[in-house]
């Protein structure tokens, strides 16, 4: 990375992170094994406070993957919705 400041390198990460939220929810709204797959997510999400370790940075680190739980289901309904959506519109219109 070119200099950037601290504020600057954690808005790069978090615009990452939010890149691949996103592209994971398209592949779980798309995907034929969908519900067993955001099953198996939300689980791991769900248990992850349990599993980090104890210290602030740990805990800090279970809580964003915790609450990537929501920003996927979220991206996910809007990718169902927009495939609804496609799907009522007549053939070849926009």
């Amino acid at each position: 990375m070119p200099d950037m400041s601290t504020e600057e390198y954690l808005a790069h990460l978090n615009g990452q992170i939010d890149a691949l939220m996103h592209l994971c929810s398209v592949l779980l709204a798309t995907h034929p094994m969908a519900p067993q797959l955001t099953r198996t997510f939300l689980q791991s999400c769900e248990t992850a406070p349990q599993k980090a370790k104890r210290d602030s940075v740990g805990q800090a680190y279970a809580a964003g993957y915790a609450s990537a739980a929501a920003s996927v289901l979220e991206a996910q309904k809007t990718v169902q919705q927009a495939g609804q959506i496609r799907d009522l519109k007549p053939e070849g219109g926009h």
